[in-house]
């Protein structure tokens, strides 16, 4: 067995601790950056993701994906009721999402054949925010009544294209 030579070792020893406090830095940063943000009240929750770091951020937007798991025929297509809005806080300029929804259901009227079992799927708010500002700096917060879940997606831009002249 070859012995590791003595500037090594104390690394072996240095680099976990490293590791925790970097860790313990970006948890300490999340913190931080959360204290502008306004807490869910009674019967919301508050989300919160981050979006890792990218050269070219402003060829990436995120869209907000909010909604609920609930049992439904598996023939219509279905939608639930509410709004998504962007609230800027005062005095930061940072912006944060508010959901509004009693859970309402919405959906097309196709008759499912009598055997048809309920299915459990994903039905997502049908809202006019359209995606959003790309931003690995803060965290996304977004407010929702209790019992519903949220999900993003994360889209990046093409390669430019040239258009001919006819």
């Amino acid at each position: 067995m070859k012995c590791l030579p003595l500037v090594i070792l104390p690394l072996l020893f240095l680099a976990p601790s490293l590791v925790a406090m970097a860790a313990a830095t970006k948890s300490t940063q999340s913190i931080e950056n959360l204290k502008p943000f306004p807490q869910a009240g009674e019967g919301y929750e508050r989300f919160v993701f981050h979006v890792p770091e990218r050269s070219a951020e402003e060829d990436c937007l995120v869209s907000l994906i909010i909604g609920k798991t609930v049992k439904t025929d598996p023939v219509n297509r279905m939608g639930l009721a509410g709004t998504i809005e962007a609230q800027t806080i005062s005095g930061w300029g940072y912006t944060y999402y508010k959901v509004e929804s009693e859970g309402q259901l919405f959906g097309t009227l196709m008759a499912p054949p009598p055997e048809a079992k309920k299915v459990e799927r994903f039905v997502e708010i049908r809202s006019k925010l359209g995606p959003i500002r790309y931003n690995s700096k803060l965290p996304y917060v977004v407010i929702v009544p209790k019992g519903f879940e949220v999900k993003y997606r994360i889209w990046n831009a093409g390669e430019i294209e040239v258009a001919e002249k006819e």
